[in-house]
């Protein structure tokens, strides 16, 4: 009995993988030609051309958008004495940048302004800043390849958030 079973299960599955002749035929796409039933009696019907579709053409192509790129003003806020850094020359543990207060050699646990200089690596100068409630902050500083620097500041909770006062 299970021997059965398994050869219908076999048998359907070989009859609906098997191809059928007029597959194709039955693709007004493939076939070009599209055969609509007249309404004579005979049943001849009314033949007509199908244009193909153009091919699809999917190769990469350069896009450009027209105007001016980012503005470089798009530093976080509270940026003061980072705002407009340029770097002349940037290598692990050391940058020479130019602040507003001029030319400055920095190294990990150097201040710029209040915030603790925590590592430099090329291309990039993280800072560490403490706020007067005592909340941290990540000043994360990047470079692009001209030497033009772009502030974030980064906080682990919003230092202008109120606290709502109690119900009574």
């Amino acid at each position: 009995m299970k021997l059965m079973l398994k050869l219908a299960a076999l048998l359907v599955v070989l009859v609906a993988a098997s191809p059928r002749a007029d597959a194709q035929e039955s693709d007004p796409r493939k076939a070009g030609v599209v055969t609509r039933p007249g309404e004579t009696p005979n049943g001849a019907g009314v033949v007509m051309a199908v244009p193909s579709p153009p091919p699809l053409d999917n190769a990469p192509r350069q896009a450009t958008a027209p105007g001016r790129g980012p503005s470089r003003g798009r530093d976080s806020a509270q940026t003061s004495a980072l705002k407009g850094v340029q770097a002349r020359e940037i290598k692990s543990g050391q940058a020479r940048l130019v602040l507003a207060s001029g030319l400055r050699t920095v190294r990990p646990g150097d201040l710029i302004g209040t915030d603790v200089v925590r590592s430099i690596e090329p291309g990039r100068i993280l800072l560490a800043r403490t706020s007067p409630d005592g909340q941290e902050a990540t000043v994360v500083v990047s470079f692009d390849d001209a030497g033009r620097g772009r502030v974030r500041v980064l906080f682990g909770s919003d230092p202008t958030a109120v606290t709502a006062p109690p119900v009574r």
